[in-house]
């Protein structure tokens, strides 16, 4: 049992280091996620399959996300206002970057050109919210 365990560690450190990467941001994706899974920036790493993808066009995109995320009020402690302060954000994320629903389309599609499908739409929703 111990040899099987070895061996397909080692087989997991070698397949990570022959990896190839279509970008040196998702080389850094990779490499942040591999040093610690749990606390890396999950909206950044969405953005690792663009391979124009830089650090700055990033911080970009997630710059307009909080900014609308910025302009509605705090979290509220009656149910009723909850609802409707979340349905408000809904409004505004999807009047600012939801333009035209496709069955493919990659996250940064959503900043680029509005394309957007059900997960991209939930992710960048998602990735502020949690």
């Amino acid at each position: 049992m111990k040899k099987l365990i070895y061996i397909s560690l080692l087989l997991s450190v070698l397949d990570v280091q022959s990896q190839t990467y279509s970008s040196n941001y998702e080389e850094v994706m990779f490499e942040a996620i591999h040093k610690d899974s749990l606390h890396y920036n999950f909206f950044e790493s969405l953005l690792a399959i663009e391979t124009s993808m830089t650090p700055e066009l990033a911080s970009e995109y997630k710059q307009k996300v909080t900014s609308i995320l910025e302009s509605i009020p705090p979290k509220e402690t009656k149910a009723k206002k909850e609802k409707k302060r979340i349905e408000k954000l809904y409004d505004n994320i999807h009047n600012t970057f939801l333009k035209k629903y496709t069955l493919t389309a990659n996250f940064n599609d959503i900043f680029e050109d509005g394309t957007y499908n059900c997960v991209t739409a939930s992710a960048v929703s998602y990735t502020h919210l949690r």
